[in-house]
């Protein structure tokens, strides 16, 4: 059609990862920028649905809405089986060069590994920074949460809660809990770490209690 206003489509098989798929989008575009008006990934035994925009007229923008459902890593990663459904959007303007990018996700009426599986999270970029403003995971009765900056130097911290460690990981078990953080500049990161278990057990290694404190770092001293 005319560059005013024309339809496009795309039908392809894909590869990424070494995960293959067949890919399906339609949409139209115009003098201003591009429309997807539908996007189908058929991946992973499920599927990923989609919309979006790009703006090229003035500051360039995209926002981008995804949908997966009935996705199963066990066809790429055979120890974590599961039916993964949730949805995503991400939106960036790039204003003076300098992109400033919004994106919230969460995995919901999941599973993994045979465990209820949940997960939110939620950033965006400021003054060439990376903020994590939420990261909530729950796997069975595991919770992990973080925040903090991501870049270009890091301040992150956060906390795990397991009364079954199994649900988190295949292979330990008992029950934990940990505070952690990683400080500090990319060349010189500091990682610090409160952790107490009760019955751990890892293989064939047992203890009635464990707790670790430790704060260890690229650079300087380190103590454990």
């Amino acid at each position: 059609g005319p560059w005013a206003n024309y339809a496009w489509q795309v039908d392809a098989r894909t590869v990424a990862a070494g995960i293959g798929g067949e890919l399906a989008a339609h949409g139209h575009g115009e003098l201003r920028g591009l429309a997807l008006e539908e996007l189908l990934l058929k991946a992973l035994q499920g599927t990923v649905s989609g919309k979006g925009r790009i703006e090229w007229a003035g500051a360039v923008a995209t926002d981008l809405d995804l949908r997966w459902q009935g996705l199963d890593p066990s066809g790429h990663f055979a120890e974590w089986p599961g039916r993964h459904n949730g949805a995503a959007m991400l939106q960036a303007r790039w204003q003076k060069g300098e992109p400033e990018v919004w994106f919230d996700a969460a995995f919901l009426d999941s599973r993994l590994r045979g465990y209820p599986f949940s997960l939110q999270t939620q950033g965006h970029t400021e003054q060439g920074g990376v903020h994590l403003e939420e990261f909530t995971a729950r796997s069975g009765a595991s919770e992990v949460n973080a925040s903090g900056q991501l870049w270009p130097s890091m301040a992150l911290d956060g906390n795990l809660k397991s009364t079954d460690l199994r649900s988190l990981w295949a292979g330990p078990a008992g029950a934990g809990e940990a505070q952690f953080g990683v400080h500090g500049e990319m060349d010189a990161l500091r990682f610090r770490v409160l952790a107490t278990a009760t019955m751990p057990r890892f293989r064939q290694v047992r203890a009635r209690s464990l707790a670790l404190d430790a704060n260890v770092g690229f650079k300087g001293h380190s103590e454990l």
